[in-house]
């Protein structure tokens, strides 16, 4: 995958072979970015630019925190088409986000497990209830 090999000097960890998974076992997937509430990047997988998904990232924990306590709230995942690209926002806990980055409308019959599987492997991982 294009710039997914590029990580601006840092070390692959557990977490990125997760989302390495998760991006590969998606058609139409472009990346995925695990983030704690505050916003900020824990890790990621991608071929999009790093910085512009790190802000991705960033901007998707910012709107569960101003979602907290709304009526819309608990769910489980949020799903947002833009002209170019969509996403898939799953709270992991009270302090994490899983963000999957997909091409517009890709949306696959594997989608499910595969986020299912990540999410799994994610709390296991950062040892989240």
């Amino acid at each position: 995958m294009g710039e997914s090999g590029t990580r601006e000097g840092e070390t692959p960890t557990a977490f990125t072979a997760i989302l390495e998974e998760l991006v590969g076992s998606v058609p139409g997937a472009r990346g995925a970015v695990f983030t704690a509430g505050d916003g900020e990047c824990v890790d990621y997988f991608s071929d999009i630019d790093a910085y512009e998904l790190k802000v991705i990232g960033a901007h998707t924990s910012l709107m569960l925190q101003l979602l907290e306590g709304s009526r819309l709230t608990p769910f489980t995942v949020i799903g947002l088409s833009g002209r170019q690209l969509s996403l898939w926002i799953l709270p992991l806990g009270e302090s994490y986000v899983l963000t999957l980055i997909l091409e517009r409308r890709t949306w696959s019959a594997g989608l499910q497990a595969a986020l299912e599987k990540a999410v799994d492997a994610l709390r296991t991982e950062a040892v989240i209830s």
